[in-house]
């Protein structure tokens, strides 16, 4: 809510200075549409690198499970029997 109130309050403050100083607002209807079709494309692309980055940023630095979360470099693994494995049973 406080980035709205913000955001209301400088609109209304440029709405004000605009008016102190007798400017009319900028005419969109001149801009040739090629220009606005770029600056959508360009806009878009910006948008999908930041996400991107901070999906792969939360991805790459702190892995998940379903279970839980992983999180280690070298894990030790105990065996199951004591004793030194000399021979290995199969069928």
């Amino acid at each position: 809510m406080k980035l709205y109130d913000s955001c209301l309050a400088f609109l209304i403050n440029l709405g004000a200075v605009l008016m102190a100083l007798n400017c009319e607002p900028f005419d969109m209807t001149n801009i040739p549409p090629i220009l606005v079709r770029i600056a959508v494309t360009v806009g878009m692309a910006a948008l999908a690198l930041v996400v991107g980055s901070a999906l792969w940023d939360c991805y790459m630095n702190a892995p998940s499970t379903r279970d839980g979360r992983v999180r280690a470099d070298v894990v030790a693994v105990a065996p199951d029997v004591s004793g030194l494995v000399t021979e290995i049973g199969h069928r």
